[in-house]
């Protein structure tokens, strides 16, 4: 597959083009390009580099050429997806020198580096998943809207620049989602199995509702004590401790992206009382909802 947009006049391409959903399923497409994927709707598991990786959207995933990646299971997912070449940020860029920064790099150059540490900084803590906000995720998709616009159309001659000014600025809102203090202890379902995988996207999807073990064993046809060893097992936690972990994950996200009162934050992510959700949102960040807001909120 060519990567590429090519220029419908002159005899020249970029190599930047957006693509619809799962195309990133191609296994050859990651072998020259850095991959940008903005998740704006649904939950499901990926698959990256066989690690079997939860997600609830709104989210981000930043993937590099050495990386393989597809939906494993999926429920209403909407998708946009945005291939580049390092060249397009500085073109004397490559897959080898943006990692090891040599010294004759200019001091503007490290820092075009420093954009692109999301795609190549990945460890076992860290695979290139960020959770965004809402606000995050509908200017990421502007953007993207407005990349595929200017570079299908090329209605003026500055399209090849102003398609790479959105690049950079979606690497710029990148930036300032990651961060240590954002990235949280990523669950990853260490065995393939399918029974798991079904029960986790289960969770990430009604996770906002109440829901109990006895109605997770109905709906699964399974009897508590093997539900509680598998799950275990296979998460490394508890059922009830996946599940709050989730919850308050999703809380300081809303929390550092929107004004939302608290309270509003608490229902939405399926606490009813306030004292539990207090002694459980402190209990997972250290903190509590007021005082993370006040500490990492963007728009404070």
């Amino acid at each position: 597959m060519e990567l590429s947009t090519f220029h419908k006049i002159y005899d020249f391409k970029m190599p930047m083009v957006y693509m619809e959903k799962n195309h990133f399923n191609n296994k050859e497409a990651l072998k020259n390009r850095f991959c940008f994927i903005l998740i704006e709707k649904g939950a499901g598991i990926i698959n990256l580099n066989k690690k079997n990786v939860p997600f609830i959207a709104p989210v981000i995933f930043c993937i590099n050429e050495n990386e393989n990646i597809y939906i494993d299971k999926e429920l209403n997912i909407k998708i946009k997806t945005i291939y580049f070449h390092p060249s397009i940020i500085n073109g004397i860029l490559d897959f080898e020198n943006i990692r090891s920064m040599p010294e004759e790099f200019l001091l503007s150059t490290i820092q075009d580096c420093e954009y692109m540490k999301p795609f190549t900084q990945h460890n076992d803590k860290f695979y290139g998943k960020i959770n965004i906000g809402p606000l995050t995720s509908k200017r990421l998709s502007c953007i993207c809207e407005s990349f595929k616009k200017e570079s299908t159309l090329q209605n003026t001659d500055n399209w090849p620049c102003r398609s790479r000014s959105y690049i950079m600025e979606i690497l710029f809102l990148i930036q300032n989602a990651y961060s240590e203090s954002y990235i949280q202890n990523e669950t990853v379902i260490s065995e393939d199995d399918e029974e798991i995988k079904s029960i986790i996207t289960y969770l990430i999807n009604n996770y906002d509702k109440n829901i109990t073990i006895s109605e997770l064993t109905k709906l699964f046809s399974i009897n508590r004590t093997t539900l509680s060893s598998k799950f275990n097992e296979s998460i490394g936690e508890s059922i009830i401790s996946y599940l709050n972990r989730t919850r308050i994950n999703m809380a300081s996200i809303i929390l550092r992206d929107t004004k939302l009162p608290i309270s509003e934050v608490m229902t939405r992510v399926g606490f009813n009382e306030s004292t539990h959700f207090l002694r459980t949102f402190k209990k997972y960040t250290g903190m509590s909802p007021k005082s993370y807001r006040d500490n990492y909120c963007w728009m404070n």
